[in-house]
């Protein structure tokens, strides 16, 4: 798995005349665990955005580095994973087959049933499409494709929306503790328990 690290120099962005941000600098290295704060309509979400390569700063630059080279944003979209509120999953497909959906663009080394197992989903409900789901175990299995794929970098917007107390501590516990080593990754968030332990924290 690549070794990747960030840089953001003087970053800006702006909706037609309006900046949501301008000026912002990080240094985010292979490893770390880093959080992007702030309140609503702060503009954590644009800026995973930007991170992701889905859209382009209105100033600055943001720079992806290897242990080897650089590399365009362009192709960043081939070493994430990325979990958000606002990306959906495949709601027709069962358990089974979004698992293998995945496995087809992601490298995934683990096995559909401890990978069920992780996250926690009842067998009888793995035949069931996803649209039966809960909004709650929706959000296990978003954050449960994420965390088993080998990508080195990892994206996380509002990681327990939708979670109850017990989906929180499984967050915390165990999922956090699945294939970090050697990964960057960066939580949006205004809420502590989803970023107290990291490392580096950017307040818009």
């Amino acid at each position: 798995m690549l070794k990747i690290n960030i840089v953001g120099k003087d970053i800006g962005k702006k909706f037609q005349y309006e900046w949501i941000f301008r000026n912002l600098n990080f240094d985010w290295k292979n490893g770390e665990k880093n959080a992007i704060i702030g309140g609503n309509g702060s503009g954590k979400s644009t800026l995973l955005h930007l991170l992701s390569g889905v859209t382009s700063p209105s100033e600055g630059d943001i720079l992806y580095s290897t242990e080897k080279k650089r590399f365009s944003p362009a192709y960043i979209f081939y070493h994430l994973s990325w979990v958000a509120p606002y990306i959906d999953l495949i709601e027709e497909l069962n358990l089974k087959e979004i698992f293998e959906f995945h496995t087809a663009f992601k490298n995934m080394p683990i096995s559909f049933k401890d990978w069920a197992d992780n996250i926690q989903i009842p067998t009888k409900r793995h035949f069931t499409a996803l649209r039966f789901y809960s909004s709650g175990m929706k959000q296990r299995v978003k954050l449960g494709l994420a965390f088993a794929s080998q990508t080195p970098l990892l994206l996380l917007d509002e990681p327990t929306s939708n979670l109850d107390v017990v989906g929180i501590d499984w967050y915390r516990t165990q999922i956090l503790a699945q294939n970090m080593e050697n990964r960057l990754c960066i939580i949006a968030s205004n809420q502590v328990h989803e970023y107290d332990f990291c490392q580096q924290i950017l307040n818009l």
